[in-house]
């Protein structure tokens, strides 16, 4: 897959839909991984990604929750609204209540962001 034409202003930006897709391109470029980058762009008060990134965000085999023997797997593109919804044990408890904080400060965000473009 080529990089999205974005212009000069932001780096190449690849998209997979596979995870041997995104493998390849890793394989043959040093490339910054997104996520969905919550955390990532709070973190470092940044307002986009610098260098070329690797949005893994569309390969289905990274998303979602699935028990695996005593172990419950969370794949790096499960969303917070995903653990909400999902049926965790009790020991999961302050992680759907991080989603719920999350989930929060976002949506108090966007109304201010609306309150804005609205005048």
């Amino acid at each position: 897959m080529a990089p999205l034409d974005v212009g000069e202003r932001m780096s190449p930006y690849h998209r997979p839909t596979s995870l041997q897709e995104a493998l390849g391109l890793l394989a043959s470029s040093r490339l910054c991984i997104a996520a969905g980058c919550t955390d990532l762009f709070a973190a470092t008060g940044a307002r986009a990604l610098s260098g070329p990134v690797l949005d893994i965000t569309a390969i289905a085999a990274l998303r979602g929750i699935k028990p695996e023997g005593d172990d419950i797997r969370i794949g790096a593109t499960t969303t917070w609204a995903d653990i909400l919804r999902a049926d965790l044990p009790p020991g999961f408890h302050m992680l759907k209540q991080a989603a719920r904080e999350v989930g929060r400060a976002i949506g108090f965000k966007l109304a201010e962001i609306l309150k804005l473009q609205r005048g």
